[in-house]
């Protein structure tokens, strides 16, 4: 299966020629240079130059240094509650370490109660239609969050499903359930193996939209297993953990994030070890 890093593609400009006229105006603090000149790009160092954008175009904003909550004050602040918009975040969580000006205090919570939709996708077709946007429906409002891990050029064909349920990949079974975001599928599947070898196996359900709903099927699937452990990149959570708990009442649910006061390192290959929250660490804090 081909992989690539999600915020390398963004970088590179190719993301464009795929989403071609889904918004009316790039904003965004990395540069790109030669943008085709088509596009309404506009180039923002800081906050400073927010002033300029043109707060009547459906915009995508794409984020390199600069933080979501920098964007949503400015939205705020500016009152644009029927803005159309998508926030596109990269390199989050442990990954903005050394590469953005600060880490992101935000709790998600914030963005659902503004119905702000949140998704984290799981390889590039995902990333592709979350990204594509409907102005007249419920979801014309996004954050998504993007790193520069592996991940799989195309691990679902057709539709995106906002969860999906590994067990049509031979992750299956009572142990307890994971329920993972789609930056960490395949350290997932690592986890998965590694426990697989101590005769633990798991269920294990991977999100593309962070606030998912559950159909029947799905809370059939669910159902098999009280116990679930969520894997989430996040440093202030506790207001999103309630929102799960909130849809998953009848579950035992521990929420396992990055230790993110233990990094001391600016190489990303350590970086996750040092949080624990690379494949080995997260098996020994879910066991």
């Amino acid at each position: 299966m081909d992989i690539l890093k999600l915020v390398d593609f963004v970088k590179s400009w190719e993301i464009f020629h795929k989403i071609e006229w889904e918004y009316e105006q790039i904003v965004s603090d990395f540069d790109f240079w030669d943008f085709i000149e088509s596009w309404d790009f506009l180039y923002v160092e800081s906050e400073w130059n927010f002033e300029k954008i043109n707060k009547n175009k459906t915009t995508l904003f794409i984020l390199d240094n600069l933080l979501p909550e920098n964007i949503l004050s400015y939205l705020k602040n500016n009152n644009i509650e029927l803005a159309v918009f998508t926030i596109l975040d990269l390199n989050f969580g442990l990954s903005s370490y050394w590469n953005k000006i600060w880490l992101s205090k935000l709790d998600l919570w914030d963005l659902i109660n503004q119905n702000i939709s949140i998704y984290e996708p799981y390889d590039l077709i995902s990333l592709l239609s979350d990204i594509e946007i409907d102005i007249n429906s419920n979801d014309s409002k996004k954050y998504i969050r993007i790193n520069d891990l592996d991940l799989p050029w195309n691990f679902v064909n057709g539709d995106v499903p906002d969860i999906i349920s590994m067990s049509e990949h031979w992750l299956s079974w009572s142990a307890f359930t994971i329920f993972a975001t789609g930056t960490m599928l395949p350290e997932v599947v690592r986890i998965s193996h590694i426990l697989s070898e101590h005769w633990l196996f798991v269920d294990v359900f991977i999100l593309n939209k962070l606030n998912f709903e559950l159909d029947e099927k799905m809370k059939t699937l669910i159902s098999n297993n009280n116990n679930i452990m969520f894997i989430l990149d996040l440093f202030n959570s506790k207001e999103y953990e309630k929102f799960i708990k909130g849809k998953l009442k009848d579950h035992n649910i521990k929420f396992i994030c990055p230790d993110y006061n233990k990094i001391t390192t600016v190489f990303d290959e350590y970086r996750f070890e040092e949080a624990l929250f690379n494949a080995d660490c997260l098996v020994e804090r879910l066991r």
